[in-house]
């Protein structure tokens, strides 16, 4: 006879529960290290252990497989599942890395791009992978990481012609790439250049307002001489990728900070730029000017000006100055013509002859608050001005030599930059002094 608690009928069953216990890991069970950490990551993918938990077993983990280890030959190499090709490779390689260390940044240059997204993380695994294939290629990484929608306030880099020539800059500058990272993901957030210092009358050297940094300089240098446009000069490109407060406007003008400022850039202070606009802003010397002088027709720049002047009477050679300024000059206020040519026998012609030759320029433009930049990459030194401060920094500038006599917009267009120390012409100086007594 069976006990009561036996029949079916009497039996309470215990409830089920509504899931199947997980059983935690064993960290013993791992063969190897790297089967441990792939195992714990998907457990925590699916749910089956926490964050902490996953923490604690992978220090257990760590613990577990700690060894000794050495460069030539560590634990994830040991641990790879290689055919005896790709191991004698991996052998070659690492060889290779720890005869020259400087090639290990080339390495990691070309690895580390994975990770590099802020949004990386976000995306599907699907989408990751397609990411993840791409990485391999730096530019294509830096491409992504300089879009717009990432670098704002900053776009200047972004245009087509800029873009690929920027990012080649990024590339090829001195430094590792932990530090060009830095420098992408912050592009645009930062400002390398202080408006205010280079905003300030006179001149000055580059590092008062461009920062000091290495990879910063290397990218501005190379930036310098990118021209996208024939009305863009040099230094414009530079000066906008390098500060959100710097962006283009009409007609190769700059605004810095609210102010419209013309840049004048050149590799050296004989190669600066011209301050020339329309064909209207210059004049020419009369048909019958020679003729009338009783010379033949000749070429006359302001190299060779005083020798021209030397076949006249010393009464008649301001006469015949200001007559030739006059002429060219259009534009320019004839007493500040007048006031220059008193100065004859200058003691630098070409500067002289030079800052008639911006006033006409500037008062074509009809902006009297105009600001002029002046860069020269040989120097690497500036020069900044407006009407207010001109005769006071003109005097420090170096302005190259132009002819009186020709049909092209430059030849009448004065030309300057900024030496690395001001000099003066000894001749002129014994001209100027003779003439005085």
């Amino acid at each position: 006879m069976k006990p009561w608690f036996e029949k079916e009928s009497n039996v309470i069953k215990f409830p089920e529960p509504k899931a199947k216990g997980i059983q935690m890991p064993n960290v013993a069970s791992y063969p190897d290290f790297l089967t441990g950490v792939k195992d714990l990551h998907n457990r925590k993918d699916r749910g089956e252990i926490s964050q902490d938990s996953h923490d604690k077993l992978y220090q257990d983990l760590i613990h577990r497989f700690m060894k000794k280890e050495s460069f030539e030959n560590p634990w994830f190499l040991r641990e790879l599942d290689l055919s005896p090709a790709q191991d004698r490779r991996l052998e070659k390689i690492t060889k290779i890395m720890g005869d020259n260390p400087q090639l290990i940044d080339t390495f990691y240059q070309q690895l580390q791009y994975i990770d590099r997204d802020a949004n990386f993380q976000n995306l599907s695994s699907k989408r990751k992978e397609k990411e993840k294939a791409k990485s391999g290629d730096v530019k294509k990484s830096f491409a992504r990481m300089l879009q717009p929608d990432q670098t704002k306030p900053e776009q200047d880099h972004y245009k087509k012609t800029v873009f690929d020539r920027f990012i080649g800059a990024v590339i090829d500058a001195p430094g590792d790439t932990a530090k060009k990272l830095r420098f992408v993901r912050s592009y645009g957030k930062i400002d390398y250049i202080n408006v205010k210092s280079l905003m300030r009358p006179g001149v000055q050297e580059w590092n008062n307002w461009l920062s000091n940094d290495e990879l910063v300089n290397s990218i501005f240098t190379t930036m310098f001489a990118v021209k996208p446009a024939q009305d863009i000069g040099p230094g414009e490109v530079a000066m906008q990728v390098m500060s959100p407060k710097i962006f283009p406007m009409d007609k190769g003008d700059l605004n810095i900070q609210g102010v419209n400022v013309e840049l004048k850039g050149g590799g050296s202070p004989t190669t600066g730029g011209r301050f020339s606009g329309s064909k209207t802003e210059l004049g020419s010397l009369p048909k019958d000017f020679f003729s009338k002088l009783n010379v033949k027709p000749q070429s006359i720049t302001t190299k060779t000006l005083d020798g021209f002047l030397e076949q006249f009477a010393p009464q008649s050679q301001k006469k015949i100055l200001l007559d030739m300024c006059s002429s060219l000059f259009v534009n320019a206020p004839k007493s500040y013509i007048k006031k220059v040519i008193q100065g004859y026998p200058f003691a630098d012609t070409s500067k002289a002859i030079g800052k008639i030759g911006w006033y006409n320029y500037h008062a074509a433009t009809n902006d009297s608050s105009r600001g002029y930049l002046i860069l020269t990459l040989s120097t690497r030194k500036s020069a900044f001005f407006t009407e207010q401060s001109f005769e006071k920094v003109a005097d420090q500038l170096t302005w190259a030599s132009f002819n009186f006599v020709g049909d092209k917009l430059g030849d009448g267009s004065a030309r300057v930059g900024v030496a690395s120390s001001l000099r003066t012409n000894r001749i002129t100086h014994i001209n100027k002094y003779l003439y005085a007594h």
